[in-house]
């Protein structure tokens, strides 16, 4: 195929993997002129994350991407991986940008 021509849409409430959730999928893919164009919507441990991907499909395949999100709480991000933490943990945070 020398110039492939594709556009697909998928938008899904809630993906479970393992015992995870990922909720609010909203993904576009564009394929026209040698190029693909993807982007990606979704809620991950209560952070709302956009993805963007532009990619070359002839010779070195350049590809560009970026990743945003929300503000990313620690507290429901440790609580994906350490189960175990106490009810009514709390991390305390400061970040300070130089």
């Amino acid at each position: 195929m020398d110039d492939p021509q594709l556009t697909a849409s998928i938008e899904l409430p809630q993906l479970h993997v393992r015992d995870k959730s990922i909720s609010q999928i909203k993904a576009h893919l564009q394929v026209a002129n040698k190029r693909a164009e993807l982007t990606l919507d979704s809620q991950v441990a209560q952070a709302s994350v956009h993805s963007k991907a532009d990619i070359n499909l002839e010779r070195d395949y350049y590809t560009e991407a970026t990743i945003d999100t929300s503000v990313v709480g620690l507290d429901p991000l440790l609580a994906m991986y350490l189960p175990s933490l106490p009810q009514g943990f709390r991390v305390r945070r400061n970040f300070t940008r130089a």
